[in-house]
């Protein structure tokens, strides 16, 4: 037992029980966990800065943990494998929280509760969470609100008037999006696909108006409903997510919540013309190049696809020679795509291609030779890849030459490395053949 009540300096307090997600607490566990929490109070008068608590078995936070002039100055708030913990510190009413991370609280329902009720303490009118900038929750099943007044009622509309960064990790039951006004960062996700055991997860709705200052967008195994604003009722200065620039998608209900034809035809076509960088991972729903879902992205500089399995490349036939739609496109990164056959021909504008176990891939963009800007071009553990393209002496910039674990290829375009005037690194391995006539 420690008498923290008489350290008025306190600054940090780490609480620590030592369990994770796989150990839950008995009742005689929580029993004493409570009484322990109980005695570790900080000094109400205290300076304490940054409270972190994990693995709490206790079903009730502690008296002291009620009383808000102990959280006057607290600026980070972290609860971790609380198992069976069904409340929280009345979180949304300090006055100096910028970050609040909630994960692995298996009973908790309601982020806020009593928001009806001004915090004894405040010389200033109420205000809900008026610093946050950073909200993480993170497996929390049973969380399917996000605030209730003194009489249980729920709060229908939600306001962080400062939050730049949420993430949303598996919470299932998590069915309405907040009103955010400046956030930049947004992170949704399920952890992995739902299979037909479990049942489907019901999309998040979003309203479009709600993302109007977002910069990175990232979706995964998550189905969202991007919900369009009435016809007329947009704003004309600013489009929402004209300040999108970062988009990464995982799964197929990542891909289809922003790539949904019926919404591109509603007009999000129009709000996806800023982004610069896409990642696409785990999509196993993407068989041939999506090149209309790329024309969206006329000012897209860097492309990542990603563990894409059933990606082949093939279109049809007057799409085989079709270039790439992206005429600003700087960096191609392809991984972990083994039924990869093909690459479309690319824009002049590709400065880095790097392309990573794709063990299907046949040939190199048929154009490769044509990409004066190209600096760097990577190709790693292509295993039925034979040959490099005629016409690589065109790659008058290129600096890095890397080439591994590529058996089949048994050599260079003749006299190719005597016409490369920029190379600075070339780099060979698992190339038996090449490597001896280099």
């Amino acid at each position: 037992k420690a008498n923290l009540h008489e350290k008025q300096n306190l600054s940090e307090l780490l609480l620590c029980w030592g369990r994770d997600q796989f150990c839950n607490p008995t009742d005689v566990d929580a029993i004493n966990e409570e009484r322990v929490l109980e005695s570790l109070a900080p000094h109400p008068e205290g300076e304490l800065k940054e409270l972190d608590v994990h693995g709490y078995g206790g079903l009730a936070i502690p008296q002291w943990m009620k009383d808000p002039r102990i959280f006057l100055q607290l600026r980070e708030l972290n609860i971790s494998h609380c198992p069976r913990c069904v409340d929280l510190p009345m979180v949304w009413s300090f006055p100096c929280l910028g970050h609040l991370s909630l994960s692995n609280m298996d009973s908790l329902t309601t982020l806020c509760r009593n928001v009806d009720v001004e915090a004894a303490g405040h010389n200033t009118p109420l205000q809900i969470f008026p610093v946050l900038k950073t909200m993480r929750l993170k497996h929390l099943p049973k969380l399917e609100r996000w605030a209730e007044n003194s009489a249980g009622e729920i709060n229908s509309s939600m306001t962080f008037p400062r939050l730049e960064s949420l993430s949303i990790i598996n919470c299932d039951k998590l069915a309405s999006f907040p009103d955010a006004p400046v956030l930049k960062y947004l992170y949704l996700s399920n952890g992995k696909e739902k299979n037909s055991a479990t049942g489907a997860l019901i999309p998040m709705p979003i309203p479009l108006d709600c993302l109007s200052s977002l910069v990175r967008l990232n979706i995964s195994f998550l189905p969202v409903d991007v919900v369009m604003p009435p016809d007329g009722q947009q704003s004309q200065s600013q489009r929402p997510l004209d300040t999108l620039r970062h988009l990464r998608l995982g799964g197929d209900g990542g891909f289809v919540s922003v790539f949904n034809k019926s919404k591109l035809q509603l007009g999000l076509r129009d709000c996806l013309v800023l982004v610069e960088e896409l990642r696409i991972e785990l999509c196993s729903n993407i068989v041939r190049w999506p090149v209309e879902e790329l024309r969206c992205l006329p000012r897209l500089r860097r492309l990542s696809i990603s563990y894409c399995s059933k990606l082949e490349g093939k279109g049809s036939s007057s799409e085989e020679e079709e270039i790439l739609p992206l005429p600003q496109l700087e960096t191609l990164q392809i991984y972990y795509c083994d039924s990869l056959l093909q690459i479309p021909k690319l824009h002049a504008s590709l400065e880095v291609i790097e392309i990573y176990c794709s063990r299907s891939l046949l040939a190199l963009p048929s154009n490769l030779g044509d990409l004066a800007k190209l600096r760097n071009l990577d190709v790693w553990r292509c295993s039925v890849l034979k040959a490099l393209p005629d016409g690589m002496d065109g790659l008058t910039s290129l600096e890095q030459l890397e080439i591994g674990d590529c058996p089949g290829i048994e050599r260079f375009p003749q006299g190719l490395l005597q016409r490369l005037p920029a190379l600075k690194r070339l780099s060979i391995w698992g190339c038996p053949d090449l490597q001896r006539r280099c």
